[in-house]
């Protein structure tokens, strides 16, 4: 029929109309969806076990209506032992069955599932108001694995305009139980980088040092007084501003090379410590010392000889000093 009107009395049965001729019409100006009275309208949670709850509500599919007055609880099928799957809890009006019932459509089993097509043809016409996410091995359903897809407007919708506007103050609820799992599992694992990085540190720290304290009781013997005591206050000097350094997190980058050089950078300049050995085959410790301004700081060279050398002999312009402070 290219044109239909209604309604009008009938006379002698000419003017009979059928429900799905009602149903095209109120689809013209009430759209698919929940009712949103309010926030738990239709809405989908946790019960127990493998039960989950449909809030009372009402709703809207092609032109007909539905109406569910107190809670209704759906049962989910027993979890697969090794893989997982999304169940699709969905509102669906059934023309060949002339009636209109929320279902539970399952899912295929899936390392990494997705939730089921909705029907939407000649025979039937579903709307989506959650999926629920059954991990392989639950035995039950908490209301993190259950998303909520009422506002989806794609899957499902709401029916506004003819009624009173919908309040999403709910939407994010449920996504709390989400951040909360997620919130711990972050903090666990950060604990326990902390803890690896901290246990790393030691062991270089602790490692680094006793070659450093053998390599001097190494040539304690061979100084005289005077260089050994200049040469000690110059170590407690360095070691001072090598621990304030570390604890006070002053902002800096520090490389150590495969050449077992030390590379210190930071605004003021960049250190360099350097052991080597000289033509005698002494062992020697040399730091330099590059500013970021126009400053020359001489080049210092312990050996295991008696003199000390300083290189270039150049007067020193500026001399850099960091303080640092513990935050």
């Amino acid at each position: 029929m290219a044109q239909k009107c209604f309604p009008f009395n009938s006379d002698s049965g000419d003017r009979v109309y059928k429900a799905e001729d009602f149903r095209a019409y109120f689809a013209q100006f009430i759209g698919n969806g929940v009712f949103y009275a309010n926030a738990n309208a239709l809405k989908v949670v946790e019960n127990s076990g493998m039960h989950v709850n449909v809030n009372a509500g009402a709703g809207w599919i092609a032109g007909a209506g539905y109406i569910n007055d107190s809670v209704l609880q759906l049962t989910l099928a027993n979890a697969d032992g090794a893989l997982n799957r999304i169940d699709r809890v969905v509102l669906r009006c059934s023309y060949t069955e002339r009636d209109v019932y929320v279902a539970v459509k399952q899912g295929s089993l899936s390392a990494q599932p997705t939730a089921p097509a909705l029907t939407r043809n000649a025979d039937c016409y579903e709307l989506a108001l959650a999926d629920v996410y059954v991990a392989a091995g639950a035995t039950s359903i908490t209301q993190a694995a259950i998303t909520d897809q009422r506002l989806n407007t794609t899957l499902c919708g709401i029916v506004t305009g003819l009624i009173e506007q919908a309040d999403t103050t709910d939407i994010f609820n449920q996504f709390e139980s989400y951040l909360q799992q997620f919130e711990a599992q972050y903090i666990a694992d950060i604990t326990e980088w902390t803890s690896a990085q901290e246990s790393a540190f030691t062991s270089w720290s602790a490692a680094q040092q006793q070659e450093f304290t053998d390599w001097v009781d190494t040539i304690r013997d061979i100084l005289d007084e005077a260089t050994a005591g200049h040469l000690q206050l110059e170590i407690e000097a360095n070691a001072k501003d090598a621990f304030e350094r570390f604890y006070g997190m002053k902002e800096s980058q520090t490389d150590i090379m495969a050449n077992g050089q030390i590379i210190v950078t930071n605004d003021d300049g960049t250190l360099t410590v350097t052991k080597g050995v000289d033509a005698s085959d002494n062992k020697t410790v040399t730091e330099v010392l590059e500013t970021s301004a126009t400053a020359v700081v001489p080049n210092k060279t312990y050996t295991k000889v008696t003199t000390f050398i300083p290189t270039p002999t150049d007067t020193i312009k500026k001399r850099i000093r960091e303080e640092y402070s513990v935050e």
